[in-house]
């Protein structure tokens, strides 16, 4: 639980922020759990405060431990439109540096006459690449952009 919350905060730009808020659902044995070990958990995550709730917080985006679904509360701790911004502007770069790599990756003659391990490199860079990708439209999505 602790890795996923430590991850959300990273995701988010708030790693070394301490006054970053979450929220879970769970069911009351895994709560009970929770509530015996949270001053560990908040040290741990480097959190303010973790809080059981009912339902889902509305527009929270969450993450999913064994233990429970947390979400992170950003309305006080990111400016959401300065946030999007930096993100499209990733975004932007990312695509860019897709492009170039197919482009190398379907040229016939790069792929004949480089070395196998520059060739392998150039597919791991464009498999890493659009990983970031997908992690970035989904935080994206998460702030409803």
């Amino acid at each position: 639980m602790v890795v996923k919350l430590r991850g959300m905060k990273a995701d988010y730009n708030l790693a070394n922020r301490r006054d970053v808020k979450f929220q879970y659902v769970t069911d009351d044995a895994k709560a009970a759990l929770i509530s015996q070990c949270a001053d560990t958990i908040l040290r741990l995550a480097g959190a303010a405060s973790l809080e059981r709730v009912a339902t889902q917080p509305d527009g929270a985006p969450a993450g999913v431990t064994p233990l429970c679904t947390a979400y992170i509360d950003l309305a006080g701790s990111v400016d959401i439109a300065a946030e999007k911004v930096r993100l499209s502007k990733e975004l932007e770069k990312l695509d860019k540096a897709i492009a170039g790599t197919k482009a190398r990756l379907s040229n016939e003659k790069f792929v004949a006459s480089a070395p196998a391990a520059v060739v392998q490199g150039a597919k791991d860079q464009l498999a890493q690449n659009e990983e970031k990708k997908a992690e970035i439209e989904r935080l994206l999505a998460s702030f409803g952009a």
